[in-house]
């Protein structure tokens, strides 16, 4: 291999995150299927005239061509496939966009491959852009925890390794890592509903392909989202910031009857 083809590369990406670097130029963070995320920068991308500043666009998708750096790698060119969401005033989507892409930043480590969850993605990406389903974005949420080796453990209970039988009511415990049977938990675990158990076992297994036909609405959906919601805030010690956001959001169009401010 000559030392040039070794300097270029090109990689599937979808931009996560940008900022303004000097008068003219961009440091983007891109997650790529074949390196994992990495961060770039984009020369003179805020001028009029730059071939790349749409490419340097919050959730671009496409192929990226990448020059090695001293310190920093250089985004040379870019064949955009998707700009993902292009409706500005649909604030629930982008909200919901920001989210994954965060969640993405924070949880996974940087520069370490991996194909299944930048796939699984790129699929939820495209579905929320076609359409509207309700709660989806927290089962991405999910099942990315899940690939990533958060998940939590439903088969067998998490304190002493039963099978779980019990139905109606299902107890977990983020702490142990999953389900408890009907003699383990005590009134410090969390109750679920069977149909969310049933749920979240089926995210873990499958991919988003077929865990998004699955409808959700009503009492479900919000219970399904705050379980989601909290175990993705214990697992990174934290809320997330586009979280906050999205409840905002949400009580906006509470407020104005709409689904579309």
């Amino acid at each position: 291999m000559s030392s040039l083809a070794k300097k270029n590369y090109i990689v599937k990406g979808i931009v996560l995150h940008r900022r303004n670097f000097f008068e003219t130029d961009r440091i983007l963070t891109v997650f790529t299927r074949e390196r994992g995320i990495i961060s770039c920068i984009v020369k003179g991308a805020r001028k009029s005239t730059s071939k790349l500043a749409g490419s340097s666009e919050l959730f671009t998708y496409g192929n990226f061509y990448f020059t090695k750096g001293k310190n920093i790698d250089i985004l040379t060119g870019c064949k955009a496939q998707i700009f993902f969401q292009k409706k500005p005033e649909d604030l629930k989507k982008i909200s919901e966009f920001f989210l994954l892409s965060e969640m993405i930043q924070k949880m996974m480590p940087h520069e370490v491959p991996n194909p299944e969850l930048f796939d699984e993605m790129i699929n939820t990406f495209k579905i929320l852009e076609k359409k509207r389903v309700q709660g989806f974005a927290d089962e991405f949420i999910y099942k990315a925890l899940t690939i990533l080796g958060y998940g939590l453990a439903f088969e067998r209970c998490a304190k002493c390794s039963k099978i779980i039988t019990q139905q109606g009511r299902i107890f977990l415990n983020f702490e142990v890592g999953g389900a408890l049977c009907n003699k383990c938990f005590t009134d410090r675990d969390r109750p679920v509903t069977e149909n969310c158990y049933k749920l979240l076992k089926y995210i873990s297994a499958h991919d988003v392909k077929k865990y998004s036909l699955i409808r959700v609405d009503g009492k479900f959906s919000r219970e399904l989202s705050k379980t989601i919601q909290d175990y993705l805030n214990f697992t990174y010690q934290k809320e997330m910031n586009s979280a906050a956001f999205i409840r905002h959001v949400r009580e906006l169009q509470k407020h104005s009857g709409s689904s579309k401010i």
